[in-house]
């Protein structure tokens, strides 16, 4: 994962499948906050060597590449109404992976996964088909390339934990625009 300027902005993979290089992306995302994120945070930390400070723990809601339609469409006062998604409780499950596509292991969502499907197809009704060459998956992604014994220390280290250390709530979506090196942040949502 790269190093990002901001703590609250979201991290990347090395090599993404989603995000080609010279392009520009805009990302809606819903932070993990709280205690439950503070525990991931240093679990990765700990595990890959990554400073907390350049770490961003969310779900990913879209992606797609960032033209000006897009940009307009997000910036609009009307578009958190426009969406009318509500807020909602989560919670992660197991841990899972997405390989042997990609090398991503995550926490999948046992809690929230059909509200977050939800306004992902609600996003691409409004602003069009996203940039990822997968199908959306909710999820809380712990890292890319981990070995093993990491995958098994995750395993045993978040499986067991009881529910509301793995619950949190999203009031809000954050909107990103990435350029290639940094991600900023153009635009938070409400949720009803």
């Amino acid at each position: 994962m790269t190093a990002q300027e901001n703590s609250s902005s979201p991290t990347t993979a090395p090599v993404s499948p989603t995000l080609k290089p010279g392009h520009r992306y805009l990302s809606v995302i819903a932070h993990v906050s709280g205690e439950n994120a503070q525990r991931l945070e240093e679990w990765k930390q700990k595990t890959t060597g990554i400073p907390v400070a350049s770490m961003s723990t969310h779900v990913t809601v879209y992606v797609a590449e960032l033209d000006d339609f897009l940009l307009d469409t997000v910036c609009s006062p009307r578009f958190s109404e426009d969406l009318g998604a509500s807020r909602l409780e989560a919670r992660w499950g197991s841990v899972q992976s997405f390989r042997p596509v990609t090398e991503v292991d995550y926490l999948d969502l046992e809690a929230g996964k059909a509200e977050f499907e939800w306004i992902h197809r609600k996003l691409v009704q409004m602003l069009g088909t996203g940039a990822a060459p997968f199908p959306y998956v909710p999820h809380v992604t712990l890292g890319y390339g981990l070995s093993e014994e990491q995958v098994a220390n995750a395993r045993e280290v978040f499986d067991a934990l009881p529910a509301e250390q793995r619950t949190f709530s999203v009031d809000y979506l954050h909107c990103y625009s990435y350029d290639g090196q940094n991600w900023e942040e153009i635009g938070v949502l409400a949720l009803s």
